[in-house]
């Protein structure tokens, strides 16, 4: 489905350009998923850098997290966590996804997920590892040759012993079933002031007013998932349009030349404006590209994008707009 989604998911979601600060922590509590992970010895004794971002709803029923694993330098991280465009090039281009582990609610299997993300991601390469309550989790490995391929041996040896299932791995998870922080979200008033890329200052108000709802795609001119994407949300801002839903980007750098460039680059004529810089107290995200859905009157739709998923906006759309 690389209409997008085919599984270049290992470059796309976690390194969709991660601003996680690079901290090993030896257990990560994952309250939206419902899961407690205690990393095994081997990963605690890794040398390359491994982590969980934030937990993502993919479609009603349906959520994920993912660990990564990363060959780069603490201090690279700290760089680019600080915003040096250098330092978040050698993360996505040194980082890739262990495995995904999704929440799947009752009445609902694997497939849900192969019918979101694509024949990349098929029913039987899940393995179930655990239930609570309602709700049933599955481990997806990934397979990582190719990274492996282009890593020092050291690196390369590990990365594929890590992305191989075993008991020691499935055992590290707890489960409890998911606290949904979207329930909290949804329904908030967004608001914030921005500039666009001529300098003029304008409001979310004025921005969200003018459609049913509007799509803000959270975005950089240094990261690449976010730039190989302009052109796909250009045409679905072009076909929704007419549906009263529109596309803004929020750039979160200000290479304002480099903007205009790709913008110009990919045909892109939908709004763009720069990030106002308490924007992530606004709304918090841990990962560019990220998407959210608000309407007219700048109140979050409950329903968040962390990666390039063409695809998947277009679903999130479309149920939006029949409410």
């Amino acid at each position: 489905m690389k209409k997008l989604i085919a599984i270049f998911m290992v470059l796309v979601l976690c390194t969709g350009c991660l601003w996680a600060a690079a901290e090993e922590p030896e257990k990560e509590e994952i309250p939206m998923l419902g899961i407690t992970f205690t990393y095994p010895k081997a990963m605690v004794e890794a040398k390359g850098i491994i982590g969980m971002d934030e937990a993502v709803k993919l479609g009603d029923g349906v959520y994920y997290d993912y660990c990564y694993y990363s060959t780069v330098t603490p201090e690279e991280w700290s760089k680019a966590f600080e915003g040096d465009e250098q330092a978040a090039l050698a993360i996505q281009e040194n980082t890739t996804v262990l495995f995904y582990v999704f929440a799947i609610a009752e009445g609902k299997d694997f497939s849900a997920v192969t019918e979101l993300v694509g024949e990349s991601m098929p029913p039987e390469k899940a393995v179930q590892i655990g239930k609570a309550g309602s709700w049933t989790y599955y481990l997806f490995m990934m397979d990582n040759s190719e990274f492996s391929a282009k890593q020092e041996r050291e690196y390369a040896d590990e990365v594929t012993a890590l992305s191989t299932v075993n008991d020691e791995l499935i055992d590290a998870f707890a489960f409890s079933e998911p606290f949904n922080e979207y329930g909290k979200m949804d329904g908030r008033v967004i608001s914030f002031t921005a500039k666009d890329l001529d300098g003029n200052e304008v409001s979310s108000s004025e921005i969200f007013a003018q459609h049913e709802v509007t799509m803000v795609n959270v975005w950089a001119t240094w990261c690449g998932p976010c730039i190989g994407e302009l052109a796909e949300l250009q045409k679905i801002h072009t076909r929704f349009l007419e549906k009263d839903c529109a596309v803004v980007g929020l750039l979160t750098d200000t290479n304002i030349d480099e903007c205009r460039s790709l913008m110009k680059q990919n045909g892109v004529t939908y709004q763009v404006v720069l990030a106002p810089k308490n924007f992530g107290s606004v709304f918090p995200f841990d990962s560019i590209p990220t998407s959210f859905f608000v309407d007219r009157e700048g109140r979050f739709l409950g329903t968040k994008i962390v990666g390039a998923y063409p695809d998947m906006y277009e679903s999130a759309l479309e149920p939006l707009l029949k409410k």
